[in-house]
């Protein structure tokens, strides 16, 4: 199970420590695909799978934490409910604004309190719940496509915002990301949130530009490991 790394984190009253499976001798299987064969005039017709090591999510953890990130570990989505109240009532965040209809699909067959609001309307809501392509396990950066990105350089989008992620979009590198991505989403460029630094430039893998999300840094990981949110 997860060790407990969140120890050191800032208002501990908000989420509690974590622990993660450092068992290497379990993998997870993903669409990663390769340079050379992304390159290759076949790659439209041939997938290709590589390993990913089942401690690929603490690392991400790890990074995302050292950079003063809030990631919070859910087993499954009980979990994912019961922390996730916890957190809003104890940081008095009232009013959701959700964008995404699976997420309000989420919140509403979980039956949540219901002095806890959800709005697709911006204004007057304190934080937003969104979901993101690709948690980057070796630089704890997080990959979002436009949908996800598109109200965030808003002035009135929420100081807070929390993304939920699940163990298949644990992604090992940039170049895994953005494979990833490119099966998904072949007609738009991924959007990359950096809470270490605002980065100056755009930047590119497997020569796909990689754009700079604008916006709050007071992000909130839920990380629910049995969940689904591809």
């Amino acid at each position: 199970m997860f060790s407990n790394i969140l120890h050191n984190q800032n208002n501990s009253k908000s989420h509690e420590g974590i622990e993660l499976d450092t068992d290497l001798s379990k993998k997870l299987y993903t669409t990663y695909v390769p340079r050379d064969v992304l390159e290759n005039e076949i790659y439209n017709h041939t997938k290709t799978f590589v390993e990913i090591p089942h401690n690929a999510d603490l690392n991400f953890a790890q990074k995302f934490i050292d950079k003063e990130g809030k990631f919070i570990y859910c087993a499954d989505k009980n979990e994912l409910k019961e922390k996730l109240i916890h957190f809003l009532s104890m940081n008095n965040l009232t009013r959701a604004f959700v964008w995404e209809d699976s997420i309000v699909r989420l919140m509403k067959d979980e039956q949540f309190p219901s002095h806890l609001k959800i709005d697709r309307v911006i204004d007057s809501t304190n934080v937003a719940i969104s979901l993101c392509e690709g948690l980057v396990s070796d630089e704890g950066t997080i990959i979002l496509n436009p949908n996800q990105n598109r109200f965030r350089p808003l002035d009135n989008f929420p100081e807070y915002h929390i993304i939920l992620a699940s163990k298949g979009q644990i992604k090992l590198n940039m170049d895994h990301a953005v494979s990833d991505f490119i099966l998904k989403h072949q007609e738009v460029f991924p959007f990359i949130i950096d809470i270490s630094k605002e980065e100056k430039s755009t930047r590119f893998a497997l020569n796909k530009p990689i754009l700079i999300s604008r916006g709050t840094k007071r992000i909130f990981i839920f990380y629910c490991e049995e969940c689904c949110f591809e």
